[in-house]
């Protein structure tokens, strides 16, 4: 009877530290697992588990942005959604924790310019199951698809709404210039480009 207890009690134990095992990967998942996570979640708009994939202290260098902590790198995800921005994730390399990409967005503004896309290589830094940094970059993007162009070709899309909705800009732009990204500064976006488009585009640059 003793040694059949002990027995089981060593089946018992192993078992347990087998299920252990077995969880705490689960609950590590690897850097693949991890950048299809956010991928999914980016491209459905899906705040909630990027904002669970996303570390308390990530910082975000986008572009000329340098954006830190969950909050503030949450709002350009949260301007996508707004925006309606579709987003299109390819040519994945992961090293370590580090996963470089192309990424491809289009959304009605890009496409009211005269652009069909833009074309960045994010870099992602996954740290403990979540997202530690990201860096943006679009050096070595082909000139039609690169922000330069895209920022070129709102110029006149960005004075029609300082002349015709001055309160729309102070939404869009706080007291020290930086732009405010957010949901609802995305729909705004959106609904103002609808309006320039109705109205005719005016000052649109052409294709040189």
């Amino acid at each position: 009877m003793t040694m059949r207890l002990r027995i089981f009690n060593l089946a018992a134990v192993l078992l347990a530290t087998a299920l252990l095992t077995f969880a705490g990967c689960e609950s590590r998942p690897d850097v693949a697992q991890q950048f299809e996570r956010y991928a999914k979640a980016s491209t459905e708009h899906d705040l909630a588990t990027l904002e669970a994939l996303t570390a308390d202290d990530i910082v975000w260098q986008l572009g000329p942005y340098r954006l830190e902590g969950k909050e503030a790198v949450l709002g350009p995800n949260a301007y996508d959604a707004g925006i309606e921005n579709e987003l299109v994730y390819r040519n994945a390399r992961i090293e370590g924790n580090v996963v470089e990409f192309e990424l491809i967005e289009t959304n009605e503004v890009i496409r009211a310019v005269g652009m069909t896309e833009v074309r960045s290589y994010p870099r992602l830094e996954f740290e403990n199951g979540q997202l530690k940094r990201k860096v943006g970059s679009w050096r070595d993007s082909p000139v039609e698809y690169s922000m330069v162009e895209l920022n070129r070709r709102k110029a006149p899309l960005r004075r029609w709404i300082r002349d015709t909705h001055p309160k729309a800009i102070q939404r869009l732009v706080d007291a020290e210039g930086n732009f405010v990204f957010s949901q609802d500064n995305g729909a705004l976006m959106l609904r103002l480009t609808r309006d320039w488009v109705a109205a005719g585009a005016p000052g649109r640059l052409t294709s040189e």
